[in-house]
């Protein structure tokens, strides 16, 4: 059984920089799968544009993506580079690695067991020869960090694109798709940094052929800070997940209580506002448009929970053959919806990251029975599925959320929608965070509008 880290954890002794154990998984993949993506995010960059031969890192954050960020070494000289990070961010970082790209056209065997193998023998002395094996992390060593190899796992054999000729193995390989593709190599996945400035230096050496082979890569980052204090969404935040934390609210929130008393654990559930439809027909191609607002008094120190947008699958009594909802296809889920949150004018969720923020199907146990049933039969919230945050307490003062949310489902998209859906939602909160102990002259949180 793999273990899976959260952000955070402590892996290594005290006074060892933070590194991913070997043996664990980071955001669903192994060490040998991220190889893999970070291999097809090299390739995926033109010569002219490259994170290896880039010498200053004006272009180091090309093709980024996620919540893993990849560095990058280079083919054997040494490098000084200065980048900007994100917050929130794991780390990859190749110290020395190598790869075999399938090509029949070249005179490869047809990819079968025995060339797997054969490629995986091929590659391997690269790695086995390796030495000078060295990382630092702010000026602290990486212990044993030849033990950090992986390789392609069994069925987990990828492709790499080239856009352009203009590739490090041109003019044998033009522009297209190749593969299959195993790799080989040592690489240290670390969890983010805190924010403010940071250095990575490491070293490798080998022999390619007869030729030797080291490089030196040192890179200056900035980590930028946390967005508006959202604790990273597959973090354990006071006591629960970001799945645990959506179900509770929606449990919460579909089980009829009072929305101003909705608090777990010292953890606000936030009430959603009350929206008017100010125009549109419901369509895609004529979106309703709902706004709505709300004020919330919070003491200080009170954490929350808010999300931006759920499928709730229900189920119906009284209608003889009508089976529970289906989830929506999580891909679909994702494209069919947009989202722009921010706190105090701080982006928090966009397009950008949206699918780290993103829970599939999660099935509510025990189902959650509505008091009394919805307008079209439904009884009960079988599971939601969905985007939302946890946020750490805000200052005291007074802080605004904003969220604008187009939901676009096309006709098909999903099946109890055949006609299609548009609507958006623009919605705001002002949030008045107090002393503990005192109150505010405020109106408590009127009563949400489920639209979602």
């Amino acid at each position: 059984m793999a273990l899976t880290i959260a952000l955070g954890a402590s892996v290594l002794l005290a006074g060892s920089p933070n590194v991913v154990p070997l043996s664990a998984n980071v955001h669903g993949k192994a060490y040998g799968e991220w190889s893999g993506a970070w291999w097809q995010w090299v390739y995926a960059q033109p010569n002219s544009t490259s994170p290896v031969t880039d010498t200053t890192g004006e272009f180091g954050a090309m093709g980024q993506a996620g919540s893993v960020w990849f560095l990058a070494g280079t083919y054997g000289t040494a490098v000084e580079r200065t980048l900007t990070v994100p917050s929130g961010k794991f780390l990859f970082v190749p110290i020395i690695n190598t790869i075999w790209i399938n090509v029949p056209e070249l005179g490869d065997n047809p990819w079968s067991d025995e060339q797997r193998e054969f490629a995986r023998e091929y590659i391997a002395p690269f790695i086995d020869n390796a030495y000078n094996l060295k990382c630092e992390v702010d000026g602290v060593e990486v212990p044993n960090v030849a033990t950090y190899r992986c390789a392609t796992p069994d069925g987990k054999e990828y492709m790499v694109t080239f856009p352009t000729d203009d590739n490090p193995w041109a003019p044998w390989l033009k522009a297209g798709t190749y593969g299959p593709c195993v790799d080989d190599g040592i690489y240290l996945m670390l969890p983010p940094l805190t924010p403010g400035q940071h250095t990575i230096h490491f070293t490798a050496a080998s022999v390619s052929g007869t030729t030797p082979f080291a490089l030196e890569v040192t890179y200056n980052l900035t980590v930028q800070k946390g967005n508006a204090r959202v604790m990273p969404p597959h973090a354990m935040a006071y006591g629960k997940s970001l799945e645990q934390w959506l179900g509770a609210y929606w449990s919460w929130f579909y089980s009829g209580a009072d929305p101003a008393q909705g608090v777990v654990n010292g953890v606000k559930l936030m009430p959603l506002p009350a929206s008017e439809q100010l125009g549109g027909s419901w369509t895609p191609e004529d979106p309703a448009y709902l706004k709505g607002s709300i004020e919330v008094v919070l003491p200080s120190g009170t954490p929350f929970v808010l999300p931006e947008f759920s499928w709730v699958g229900e189920r119906y009594e009284g209608y003889p053959g009508v089976p529970d909802d289906p989830p929506m296809d999580n891909a679909i889920a994702l494209q069919d919806v947009s989202v722009s949150l921010t706190i105090d004018g701080v982006t928090v969720i966009s397009d950008a990251n949206k699918a780290d923020f993103y829970i599939p199907p999660s099935y509510f146990d025990p189902i959650v029975t509505y008091p009394a049933p919805s307008s079209y039969g439904s009884v009960a919230a079988v599971f939601y599925q969905g985007v939302g945050f946890v946020s750490q307490p805000l200052p005291v003062g007074t802080h605004v959320i904003h969220l604008y949310e187009p939901m676009i489902i096309k006709a098909g998209d999903y099946s109890g929608l055949p006609a299609g859906l548009g609507l958006i939602y623009d919605n705001t909160w002002t949030i008045t965070v107090v002393p503990a102990g005192k109150t505010a002259g405020k109106a408590p949180a009127t009563a949400p509008v489920s639209a979602e």
